[in-house]
């Protein structure tokens, strides 16, 4: 189910408020990303979750062009990102970030195809 970006902002505060445990996890462009952390920077324009320890950082821009969000349902989390979370994570929904698609070279060679976008999951983490 595509939601809006305040609806994500509000996600996003009520974890915040909560000083909730926050995983984000992808497979971008074949590059497995996980993170565990807590939501540092937030505003209706970015978000930001902090690594454990404060040793990393991860930022999302809201108010990007052609980003989309999405309320995931587990049966809907990808194989490779649901493998990554602890069972007591598997049965949560979620929050799917689409990224901005972008097209390489190779993509404009032969018949034009639309790549799959790359997404961002975030889910609160109750381990």
């Amino acid at each position: 189910m595509e939601i809006n970006a305040e609806e994500v902002f509000l996600l996003f505060e009520r974890w915040r408020a909560g000083d909730r445990h926050i995983l984000c996890a992808s497979s971008l462009f074949g590059w497995g990303l996980s993170l565990r952390g807590r939501v540092g920077v937030l505003s209706r324009e970015e978000v930001s979750i902090v690594a454990d320890g404060e040793s990393g950082e991860l930022s999302v821009h809201l108010q990007q062009p052609d980003i989309g969000f999405t309320y995931v349902e587990p049966r809907e989390v990808p194989p490779e990102i649901m493998g990554t979370l602890l069972e007591s994570n598997r049965e949560r929904s979620c929050l799917g970030v689409s990224l901005p698609l972008r097209v390489f070279p190779s993509a404009l060679e032969g018949p034009l195809t639309i790549p799959e976008r790359e997404k961002l999951f975030f889910i609160e983490d109750e381990s």
